[in-house]
């Protein structure tokens, strides 16, 4: 994303909030359609209203409604009745966010899905804008410049510049916004090559191919026969499709914390009998969209999700899936700065805009777009305060630099303004938080977090200077079954660059889980290329690999949860119903905290952590149940209860209960690859 100077942000802010109001919508019964098709005044289960906006600005319209109220959506429509915002979570907290010229009509639509809440409060709050405040000089630029050390990739970062995760053969590659930036590039001295000139029109050259494509084929090809990216509209629409069309094999729910803009994120568990209490299963954690320019990754996930459902039936390895492992998909982690990336781009440019960065419709609806399109971190606008400015100008954080596993060390930025900026503490994000939570709560072996476009499979360690993990030779087999299929690298974290603070080395450290960042390819390419390059060939595969690709890889994946060497088990009897809890409370360290964790510019030479300080800790704790099934005998799949680097031995805290009384309790100790055998009497007479 655009990076913007503190003065023009400031300017930026120079308006204070000009409408606030909060009133009640009702409905007497639920609405037989998709809040977000069309508006419909006067529908069965619809509440619509209007808006004129006073000054330009931005408009913010939440329910208020959480799962008590049952399941409402909310959508907002321009004065032509285009679709320009909506929200379908599975509860009624539910946002959206437009930004208006003066005069713009918008008509905002609340529909009431499902429950008994036949009301629920919609505030709305308008704060003035200068968008003119958003120009530019020159285009959106791809480069790939010249690197022959690490602290040359440092330097590049800690100046200010967009490093992708596009890195290999003596260079990288670096989206230059403008030409500020340019300048900044060529002080340093390092040698580039123009990749692509203007960045923004190879993506409306990217979506005109999507657009011929699909009038060819019609179909992709895909489990979903997709053509195109998703919206954030139409990954929540399919989640309740999912669960509507597949109530026994989806269940949907939502993290118990919200996003830095207070969105719901949402997650679905696919497995046959979903849900379900006396489940011993393994889970496979699959975790789309830290970074919210990445589209391609949630692509992946999605497909994968669909093809479970829909192909089961005729393919005996999905079947065993569904029979053997839950499937956990989180499409989003980072959802404010997803809606941001997609809403920016493919937007038909406005020429009475200053240098193509504001785009608007003849509605008087403004889209943010160009660089907008590219924005990587959260909403989270440190170090200036939050005064309502839009989400999309906020300085943000890199979510997967912000777990507190090596958290604060090199391998990210102490600079806000840094595309791997680390955050202001270990967790300090909602977003990350949100993952610990859930990740802590599912007896997961293996975790994937995807992400784009660097065509590599890469397994903890995230610093060279950590070594090999415990648990190298497992961790690069997995890394082999995945990357063989799709034809990516199987690497260590830091054979792209030092990342700390990453997801996939948190949860190695944190529960034992073999933790990979799956980076889908093709390698060179842009992150948002042609819809069938970037999604249907890299989940099919192509050419040679045709037929596996990412599909092959998932699979691989979810059988690696039951992989007896390299997972652990409790295993025993016990009477049947009793809840069975484990749990286990710990501390994960940062890495000694970098006063200033960044390199210098070239000329003061490779520095990138200086005056490194205390370690911090961070109390976390695992918790999961099971039931005991009607026979009286249990197998649990779980993680070793000895952390990877864990100083000594470790146990879990065993309880079984009936209806919330403990009834009886031990510590259990089980190494990987390991089955404790238990025979419990829990109460029984």
């Amino acid at each position: 994303m655009r990076r913007l100077a503190l003065g023009a942000l400031v300017s930026l802010l120079l308006a204070v909030p000009a409408h606030a109001s909060v009133k009640s919508v009702s409905a007497e019964r639920p609405a037989d359609r998709d809040c977000t098709a069309r508006a419909v005044s006067g529908a069965p289960g619809v509440t619509t209203s209007s808006f004129t906006a006073p000054a330009d600005g931005t408009l913010r319209a939440r329910l208020l409604g959480g799962g008590e109220n049952g399941d409402w959506d909310l959508a907002a429509f321009d004065s032509a009745g285009t679709l320009i915002a909506g929200s379908s979570a599975f509860r009624a907290n539910e946002l959206v966010v437009v930004h208006l010229r003066r005069g713009a009509q918008v008509t905002l639509q609340a529909c009431r899905i499902a429950g008994r809440g036949a009301r629920v409060p919609m505030r709305t709050n308008f704060t003035k804008v200068n968008f003119n405040a958003l120009d530019r000089s020159g285009p959106v630029s791809l480069v790939d410049v010249a690197v022959t050390a690490p602290w040359q990739l440092e330097t590049l970062e800690a100046l200010g510049l967009d490093v992708t995760h596009d890195v290999r053969d003596g260079r990288a590659r670096v989206i230059l916004y403008g030409d500020g930036d340019r300048a900044t590039l060529r002080d340093t001295g390092l040698a580039f090559e123009v990749v692509r000139r203007d960045l923004l029109a190879a993506d409306r050259r990217a979506r005109a191919r999507d657009r011929g494509w699909a009038a060819r084929v019609g179909r992709s090809g895909l489990p979903s026969g997709r053509t195109e990216y998703r919206t954030y509209e139409d990954v929540q629409r399919e989640l309740k499709q999912m669960e509507r069309r597949f109530p026994s094999l989806v269940r949907g729910f939502t993290l118990e914390t919200k996003t830095y803009e207070g969105r719901d994120i949402q997650a679905v568990e696919i497995a046959r009998r979903a849900g379900s209490k006396d489940d011993g299963r393994p889970v496979l954690f699959l975790n789309g969209i830290h970074h919210a320019r990445e589209w391609p990754a949630t692509e992946v996930l999605m497909e994968f999700a669909w093809d479970l459902l829909k192909n089961a039936d005729e393919d005996p390895q999905l079947a065993a899936i569904l029979r053997k492992v839950r499937v956990v998909m989180q499409p989003y982690t980072n959802v404010d700065g997803f809606i941001v990336s997609r809403a920016a781009l493919g937007q038909p440019e406005d020429v009475d805009s200053d240098a193509g960065i504001v785009y608007s419709t003849a509605t008087g609806v403004v889209i943010l777009g160009g660089s907008f399109g590219y924005k990587r971190k959260n909403c989270n606008p440190y170090p200036v305060p939050a005064m309502g400015q839009p989400c999309d100008v906020n300085f943000g954080t890199d979510n997967n630099r912000n777990y507190p596993h090596t958290w604060g060390g090199g391998g990210a930025s102490s600079n806000p303004n840094d595309q791997s900026y680390r955050g202001e503490g270990p967790g300090s994000e909602p977003e990350t938080l949100a993952v610990q939570r859930l990740h802590l709560s599912l007896n997961a072996p293996v975790l994937l977090s995807m992400h784009n476009v660097a065509a590599k499979v890469l397994r903890p360690p995230g610093t060279e200077a950590e070594n090999f993990a415990p648990d190298e030779k497992g961790l690069k087999e997995l890394g082999r079954r995945m990357a063989e299929p799709t034809g990516y690298a199987n690497q260590y974290g830091w054979q792209l660059y030092d990342v700390t603070g990453g997801t996939k080395d948190w949860s190695y450290a944190a529960t034992g889980a073999f933790g990979y960042t799956v980076e889908t390819g093709p390698a060179g390419a842009d992150f948002h290329g042609d819809y069938r390059t970037m999604v249907v060939d890299q989940y099919r595969g192509a050419e040679e690999l045709a037929g596996r690709g990412m599909r092959e890889a998932l699979i691989e994946a979810a059988k690696w949860t039951r992989n007896r060497r390299f997972t652990s088990r409790i295993a025993g009897t016990a009477p049947a119903g009793r809840t069975l809890r484990i749990t286990k409370e710990f501390v994960t360290e940062s890495a000694p905290v970098c006063t200033v964790g960044s390199a210098l510019p070239v000329s003061f030479g490779p520095i990138d952590c200086v005056a490194p300080g205390p370690v911090q800790a961070t109390p976390e704790k695992i918790e999961f149940t099971t039931k005991v099934p009607t026979n009286g005998r249990f197998t649990w799949w779980i993680n070793p209860s000895t952390r990877p680097y864990a100083a000594a031995p470790e146990t879990y805290h065993l309880t079984c209960e009936r209806r919330g009384r403990v009834l009886a309790e031990k510590d259990v100790m089980v190494a990987r690859g390991e089955t404790a055998r238990l025979r419990l009497a829990c109460g029984r007479r």
